[in-house]
Order: C-alpha cells, then sequence, then structure tokens
C-alpha cells in the first residue's frame, strides 16, 4: 500500500500525526499542494508566504533524509484541489491520503468535498489531530456546549491533560528508497515568490523546526520564567518569538508544552508564575482552535451561535 501525507499548516517531521499513520502503512510520499491565488483571496501577506515555502523547501530535506519524497502540486483554487489531488493519488497508485485537520470554513469544505471524490475512486481520507493539545470538541461544558469564555475552558484543559498528558508523536525510522519517485523540483511560480522579501528578515526568521525549537529551548531556559512580567514591555526580549512557527506548523504546540512542563516539574497551573501564564497563552492559542471548530463562521467574521 502506497499512502500520501498531505502537509498543510503541519511543515515538520516530529510530533506530527499524520505522517507517523501514514509511514505505519508501508511506502510514504509527501504531498504540499500550494495554491497562490487562494493565499491571495485569503490576504496572506508575502512575508507569511515566503517563510512558508522556505519551511517547505526544508521540508523536503528531512523527507528525503527518511526516503520520502516530497510531491508538490501548484492548483491556485482550494475547489480544485479534490480533482487534483485524485489525479495525484491514481498516479500514484495511492490507496490512502492522511492529513492534519484544519479548521476554517474553507479548508473544512476543501477536505470534505476531496474525502467524498476520493472515497468514490476506493482512497481514503483520513484525517488526525496535530495541531491541538486536545481534540477539538472533546473539552465542552456540563450541558455538553462549547466553552465561550477562557477560563473554565483553559481549566476543563488543564484537568484532561493531567489525568491524559500529551503524547508526542514517536520519530520515524527511514523507509526504504526503492521503488519511491523522486522529489519535485520547486516550481517556478513560486521561487518567484521567495524572492520579495529582503535577505535580512529571512536571516532573522529561519524556517526550519530546528530554529524553532531552539528558540523554545533558548526561552525555556532563560526567559519563560520571567514571561509573566518581561511580556508587556516591547524594549525587553521576554516572549518566545514563536508564533510563526506554531502557525505554521514548524514546532507543535505539544513540543511547547512538554518544555513548559519540563522547566516547571510537570506542573501547569501551579509552581513559576511565568511558567504557567505562558502555558496560558498555549491554552488561549487552543481556546479559539475549539471554537473555530464549533463555529466555524468565525473565521468568516461571522458571529458565535447559540
Amino acid at each position: 500500500m502506497t499512502a500520501v501525507c498531505w502537509f498543510r499548516t503541519d511543515l515538520r517531521v516530529d510530533d506530527q500525526p499524520a505522517l507517523a499513520a501514514a509511514a505505519a502503512l508501508g511506502p510514504t510520499i509527501g504531498l504540499f499542494i500550494a495554491s497562490p491565488e487562494q493565499w491571495s483571496l485569503h490576504h496572506d501577506a508575502p512575508i507569511k508566504i515566503d517563510f512558508w515555502l522556505r519551511a517547505v523547501k526544508h521540508l523536503r530535506i528531512e523527507l528525503e533524509a527518511l526516503n520520502i519524497p516530497l510531491k508538490i502540486l501548484v492548483v491556485d483554487r482550494w475547489k480544485d484541489v479534490p480533482a487534483a489531488l485524485l489525479s495525484f493519488c491514481q498516479r500514484h497508485n495511492v490507496e490512502q491520503v492522511h492529513c492534519n485537520r484544519e479548521y476554517g470554513v474553507n479548508e473544512r469544505n476543501r477536505d470534505r468535498a476531496s474525502y467524498s471524490l476520493l472515497a468514490q475512486h476506493n482512497i481514503a481520507l483520513q484525517g488526525h489531530h496535530g495541531g491541538t493539545l486536545l481534540i477539538p470538541g472533546s473539552v465542552k461544558t456540563g450541558a455538553a456546549a462549547y466553552y465561550r469564555v477562557f477560563t473554565p475552558f483553559a481549566k476543563a484543559c488543564r484537568e484532561k491533560l493531567r489525568s491524559a498528558p500529551y503524547r508526542l508523536t514517536p520519530g520515524l525510522k527511514k523507509q526504504s528508497a526503492a521503488g519511491m519517485p523522486s522529489s519535485d523540483d520547486f516550481p517556478k511560480v513560486l521561487t518567484a515568490l521567495l524572492g520579495v522579501i529582503p535577505e535580512g528578515l529571512q536571516r532573522a526568521w529561519p524556517a526550519t523546526p530546528a530554529a524553532a525549537l531552539e528558540r523554545l529551548d533558548q526561552f525555556a531556559q532563560t526567559r519563560m520564567a520571567q514571561y509573566q512580567p518581561d511580556r508587556d514591555f516591547p524594549a525587553i526580549p521576554g516572549t518566545s518569538v514563536l508564533s510563526p512557527y506554531l502557525a505554521a506548523g514548524l514546532i507543535s504546540a505539544g513540543q511547547c508544552l512538554h518544555a513548559a512542563l519540563v522547566q516547571n516539574q510537570g506542573e501547569s497551573d501551579t509552581g513559576q508564575r511565568g511558567i504557567v501564564v505562558w502555558i496560558n497563552e498555549l491554552l488561549w492559542r487552543e481556546f479559539y482552535q475549539h471554537l473555530l471548530f464549533g463555529y466555524p463562521a468565525l473565521s468568516m467574521h461571522q458571529p458565535m451561535r447559540y
């Protein structure tokens, strides 16, 4: 069985549930679908696109070290992704596609349409939870409703994480290269998008998981305990500067939580105040992901509905 890991906002190899699930089945191909026109419709800034594309180029290197080729498709609009994905799977005799779920309206519509079309051709599309600490929809009030206030949501998350701690996905073994296709060259249309950001900004924000983990380690070792008082002063480098890495999935929320718990003797709500407050920020990120799952129209600037 040949499986595909469809990379989206999870451009990493470590703690990558979709990639691990695909690799467990046998020969695996990595896939990234670039959609420049859709990015424009979403008003994605050039600096964001540059960061993500540099991350994809590095992802290719990491995957090739595991003998997993990375194929790149350019599909301008997400509405055309299902047909392109089907064609790709048929061309490479793929039986299963694995991806980590995304929760915006357009993303969910894209994935539902892809699931339906692939299923008509006996190809499975399997979603995983690689972007959050807890499965969206699993943290609800006593009335089985989604939390709409952060503080009780955070308390419920901490209780769940105490009883069932977040487990990092195990690393992968190198697969056999026999019979595998080669990785794709970076398409010219994407290379052109990489030439608009000054080199100084690119050096300041290296788009690799190693850079993300290094920043996390430095923050945990030197600044995390002082996060609460330092974060409000722009002149002090008191934050983690991990936001773009989390957004692109170069590092997972679980890796961040583990680093914080190591520094705080395993405690999430007691111990060093700065670390507890930073864990709270991870839970704020979790809160909005869960809200987006429960109220997907939020991504279209619509209010929450009871």
